[in-house]
């Protein structure tokens, strides 16, 4: 689950330029973002494409649901701070999805895609160390 986190935590965070820029060149990634707009009768503006917003929103609800189990699974520091990180940026975006549905001007953007992608690792290894040190898990010569 991990896994398809940062997977989908890199589509979203450079726009799918991981994929399309390879032959173009035109590669992008946003690694922080905090933004806040409110106001009236100000246009809202965009910033993000509605496949961006979905995938984001997929991104940090498979890395909220890592990582409360990794939360449960012993890793408490790291599975907070993940699920901190993760639960801004599925709120966010959720946010960020109501403006194709309804008519508002205000905006509030948090992700830290920079804070995530080590986050993981840490968590990977931490997993990895657990596994190795569970009874029943020894090699033989």
């Amino acid at each position: 689950m991990l896994a398809a986190h940062v997977a989908l935590l890199v589509l979203a965070s450079t726009c799918f330029t991981i994929l399309t820029g390879i032959g173009n060149g035109q590669f992008q990634w946003e690694y922080f973002r905090y933004f806040s707009q409110s106001g009236w009768a100000v246009p809202y503006h965009f910033h993000y494409s509605l496949p961006v917003v979905l995938v984001y929103l997929a991104a940090y609800a498979t890395g909220t649901a890592a990582y409360v189990l990794l939360y449960r699974g012993g890793s408490r520091i790291v599975g907070r701070l993940g699920l901190l990180l993760c639960a801004c940026g599925l709120a966010s975006f959720a946010f960020e999805l109501t403006h194709w549905f309804i008519a508002h001007y205000g905006s509030w953007i948090a992700s830290a895609p920079i804070a995530l992608l080590p986050l993981a690792a840490v968590a990977t290894f931490q997993q990895y160390g657990q596994r190795q040190a569970e009874p029943g898990n020894c090699e033989r010569p």
